[in-house]
């Protein structure tokens, strides 16, 4: 349980999980409470996650000056949804790459087969502004055809149009520009070393410039891992890397 202003901040107010699916109520004080909806939301202030808080404690292994930390956390955590159910880490795009060979490994040690990355990049706090602004212009051209969700998200967050799955929306979302023409060249050159660095490791993926995910405080590298074994439904895991 954490404070409301936590999640909203962290996750952002434009989206599924702050708009549809938390389960907050006040507290006695009237302070607004929310059961964790998900694990990581980022924030510098004393009521982050306790994870959080932890790692930001003086440790000697945390804090060896040009040495990578590799870290990770073991047990359920309590992410609690009503409908269903900005982490630290290196900027480097060799971190991605190394997140996916892992990610690959593991999962076909648990016998998944034919697998493959749906790949985007979503730009950062530099360029992602002016890909809003390119979707907000044609997305206001079309508003009649939108469904109420994303009439809203025009204003507030117009690349959760991107995922959204209405049918209505559909023919909308196929006229809205790709990401790729409006990355600066720190994050372009970010998703060629991975594409790169998949390719190298002959790991299956394929560029996807509808994927953005739902979480507003995602940059740069997002995917789905998805097997073709699984039908519609195939995708296995899915988020941004480190």
């Amino acid at each position: 349980m954490e404070p409301t202003e936590l999640f909203t901040r962290g996750i952002g107010e434009d989206t599924d999980i702050v708009n549809k699916e938390m389960y907050t109520f006040p507290d006695k004080k009237g302070r607004s409470l929310t059961l964790r909806p998900e694990g990581p939301p980022p924030s510098p202030a004393p009521t982050s996650p306790i994870i959080c808080r932890r790692c930001r404690t003086p440790a000697p292994l945390l804090y060896r000056p040009h040495v990578p930390v590799r870290a990770a956390a073991e047990g359920a955590i309590p992410a609690v949804l009503s409908d269903r159910g900005r982490d630290p880490g290196p900027e480097e795009p060799a971190a991605d790459v190394e997140m996916f060979s892992l990610l690959v490994d593991f999962l076909n040690r648990l016998e998944f087969t034919d697998l493959a990355v749906g790949l985007n990049s979503v730009g950062c706090e530099a360029c992602r502004p002016g890909y809003r602004d390119a979707l907000r212009a044609v997305l206001v051209a079309h508003k009649d055809e939108l469904c109420v969700d994303c009439v809203r998200r025009i204003d507030t967050n117009p690349l959760r149009v991107l995922d959204c799955k209405e049918p209505s929306c559909q023919p909308v979302k196929a006229m809205l520009p790709s990401i790729g023409g409006h990355l600066c060249e720190t994050c372009s050159a970010h998703l060629r070393f991975v594409e790169e660095g998949l390719q190298n490791l002959k790991i299956p993926y394929e560029l996807n410039d509808r994927l953005v995910r739902g979480l507003d405080y995602y940059t740069r590298t997002v995917f789905e891992v998805v097997s073709g074994r699984l039908g519609a439904q195939n995708a296995i895991c899915g988020g941004r890397t480190l």
